[in-house]
């Protein structure tokens, strides 16, 4: 009996051992992700050409048809785009899933997912994004409401060069 009991607490310790290895290795890896540059093989941020504009960064409302939040904020972007368009941004809508039934101002440009050359996949619509002028995603930051959209647009519209949420 007292050999077996043995046998248990060593293999605890064993299995413990390999926990605290394991927890290590995955520490290592998540602050390699977050240290400058990013990972090695990565050459810095995301990047989307087709959203850049020339000396200006763009704003980007990312919505899906079938996202009923997206539906709901959506329609307070055309007066936050017009505030953003005032302030030197540019401004652009991307269909995460590819509808085109976005209704935009003609100052405002619609982008399809399939039309871009690099994926700009995030984990959650409407999101509001920042791209630089070299087509770098500076930021991107959730929309849950239209509050936040409007609490977002105003702060960019404040200072045209301030993304919120970028370190």
């Amino acid at each position: 009996m007292t050999g077996v009991l043995t046998a248990a607490l060593a293999l605890s310790w064993v299995a413990i051992g390999l926990l605290a290895a394991g927890y290590a290795a995955l520490t290592v890896q998540v602050r390699e992700l977050r240290g400058p540059g990013g990972p090695a093989g990565l050459a810095g941020p995301a990047r989307v050409h087709e959203l850049a504009a020339p000396r200006a960064r763009t704003v980007v409302l990312v919505v899906a048809q079938s996202c009923g939040t997206c539906r709901t904020v959506f329609p307070a972007w055309g007066n936050a785009a017009r505030l953003l368009r005032a302030r030197g941004l540019h401004t652009a809508v991307l269909s995460a899933d590819g509808s085109a039934h976005w209704e935009l101002d003609p100052e405002d440009r619609l982008v399809l997912q399939s039309q871009l050359s690099a994926p700009l996949l995030l984990a959650y619509q409407p999101a509001l994004a920042v791209v630089d002028h070299h087509g770098a995603v500076r930021s991107t930051e959730p929309v849950g409401s239209v509050r936040r959209l409007e609490e977002l647009c105003a702060a960019l519209a404040a200072d045209g060069t301030a993304v919120p949420g970028e370190r």
